[in-house]
């Protein structure tokens, strides 16, 4: 990924990333989702456009951003521990 691109989206990547503690997803769902990520893309781009190349770039795109997301997550939960370690319910999610 770019470093301008990086810089422009990095606050907008900062903020998902604590949002999603609130929807209780726990740092070690990001590589799971991200293999979910790759796995989709391989199925729908199939062989004719799923190269190596394009492997390489959307896990290096996912890595980079799985980096920021989970930065801003331990931010998150060293001003707010039991926020981490608390599941939200259902019904305060549709609150």
């Amino acid at each position: 990924m770019r470093g301008d691109v990086l810089n422009e989206i990095t606050d907008t990547v900062r903020e998902l990333g604590r949002r999603h503690v609130s929807y209780s997803i726990r740092p070690e769902h990001y590589s799971t989702v991200g293999a979910s990520l790759l796995w989709a893309l391989e199925q729908t781009l199939r062989a004719q456009r799923w190269t190596d190349k394009v492997e390489a770039a959307w896990k290096s795109v996912h890595t980079i951003l799985m980096s920021v997301m989970l930065e801003a997550i331990a931010n998150v939960s060293s001003h707010f521990p039991r926020l981490i370690q608390t599941p939200l319910s259902p019904a305060a999610l549709a609150a």
